[in-house]
């Protein structure tokens, strides 16, 4: 996985004006609307920052759906996908880049209860799975 050394991260600590835990503690609501309002970067660093090795083409499932939950913990989809994702599956041992952006789009863009979701768009496999699983479940309407 993607990782920083000592010194990068009391770099990026001074950076930030932080030279304590309790005033890292007392800054983390800041940093968190400071990431939110960069969600987008954020996330699309985190799939790169994951992997092992630069060459491998997949994030372990377990790792992916940890990071779906802290990044995209207010949208959504999220909570559900990573239910689904867990409990309901098991062809997925890893997300791709394709999944992992696209889970992205279809967070920021399909309605919570999916009414505007196409089987006719070009969505990974996964997220057609997951669709038929909220509304076979009627955790949605069809």
């Amino acid at each position: 996985m993607g990782s920083f050394t000592r010194e990068e991260f009391n770099t990026g600590l001074s950076r930030l004006s932080i030279f304590s835990l309790s005033l890292l503690k007392d800054r983390l609501p800041d940093l968190r609307e400071v990431a939110l309002k960069q969600a987008d970067d954020l996330y699309f660093f985190a799939f790169r920052f994951l992997k092992e090795h630069s060459s491998q083409r997949l994030v372990p499932l377990r790792i992916a759906l940890s990071t779906f939950g802290i990044i995209l913990a207010d949208y959504p989809h999220t909570q559900n996908f990573i239910n689904f994702m867990n409990n309901h599956q098991t062809t997925y041992k890893g997300i791709n880049s394709d999944q992992w952006n696209m889970f992205f789009v279809f967070s920021k863009n399909v309605d919570p209860d999916l009414r505007n979701y196409s089987d006719e768009n070009a969505w990974p496999v996964i997220l057609d799975d997951f669709v038929t699983f909220m509304r076979e479940q009627k955790l949605v309407s069809k």
